[in-house]
């Protein structure tokens, strides 16, 4: 509920480098992304890799492309993707933990648009999540958006902006 990713490759023991739409991020941006808003996922890890990103890629480079615009044409598209699920134990002893005891249960939630003109394309995504553990005071909201959006200024000019961010709030037990 809420955990972070750990990613190994090449036997190593730290983490991977994360690229994330061009951009070098920390390991918080790449457990942020939700499945939805992937185009593209690469491993590299080969010795070519150090000679593009250098020394910090020993521990080998996770690759990540976001979703865009860029063969949208025509009016905006929409898509929506929801679901609920609970969980219920098969069997359950009465003891002290009744008190603290609940049902587990998650939601999920996300739409996005996508479309374009010659001149301009865009993809927008919310997400929304919320978990609730199997004892009260645990618990996940995670709030997430991205939008990338293509202007093409000239013939030879295009101005590329993604624009990203998510707030999580995790409760634990205090």
């Amino acid at each position: 509920m809420g955990a972070s990713s750990e990613i190994r490759m090449r036997g190593g023991f730290g983490d991977p480098l994360f690229v994330i739409d061009g951009i070098i991020r920390d390991k918080a941006a790449f457990d942020a992304l939700e499945p939805n808003e992937i185009d593209q996922l690469s491993f590299l890890k080969d010795a070519a890799t150090a000679s593009v990103y250098g020394s910090k890629a020993g521990n080998g480079v996770v690759l990540v492309t976001t979703k865009s615009g860029a063969d949208a044409m025509g009016k905006p598209k929409f898509e929506y993707q929801g679901s609920y699920t609970f969980n219920r134990p098969k069997t359950h002893d009465y003891n002290v933990n009744d008190l603290i005891w609940q049902n587990p249960w998650n939601t999920k939630h996300s739409i996005s648009a996508t479309g374009g003109t010659e001149k301009v394309k865009y993809y927008v995504l919310g997400n929304f999540i919320r978990e609730e553990g199997s004892y009260k005071n645990l618990e996940n909201n995670k709030y997430s958006f991205r939008s990338n959006l293509t202007v093409n200024l000239s013939k030879y000019i295009s101005l590329n902006a993604n624009i990203s961010g998510y707030q999580k709030d995790d409760r634990r037990f205090n």
